[in-house]
């Protein structure tokens, strides 16, 4: 598959992406609509989700791997668009260990250690 890039020459699907360096370029590129209150916030984590999905990619052309590449970025997206909660779907561990609950530990006055 060939897509016709901006000064007119034809480019591989593979070649396109490696140029591609927004969240919106890629949805732009796919030609998947999307709201920037949902996909501002959390692109990176959309991307990444996007990254996973792509890793089992197996396909026999350029067209079929565009069509699953869409499917698996409006995926991505509709992870955090129709989740309860989108932190949960943070993939990245510094986000993950920041919406962890915190546990706190109580000690009386009676559980000291005697000096």
């Amino acid at each position: 598959m060939y897509h016709q890039a901006k000064g007119g020459e034809c480019m591989s699907l593979f070649e396109d992406i490696k140029k591609l360096s927004s969240a919106e370029e890629f949805f732009d590129y796919f030609k998947i609509p999307y709201e920037e209150h949902i996909l501002k916030p959390f692109r990176l984590h959309i991307l990444q989700k996007f990254k996973v999905y792509i890793d089992s990619l197996s396909v026999s052309s350029e067209e079929e791997a565009y069509q699953k590449m869409r499917d698996f970025l409006a995926k991505a997206y509709s992870d955090f668009q129709s989740t309860d909660s989108p932190f949960k779907e943070r993939l990245f561990k510094v986000h993950q260990d920041v919406v962890k609950p915190n546990v706190v530990f109580e000690v009386g006055l009676n559980d000291r250690a005697k000096v």
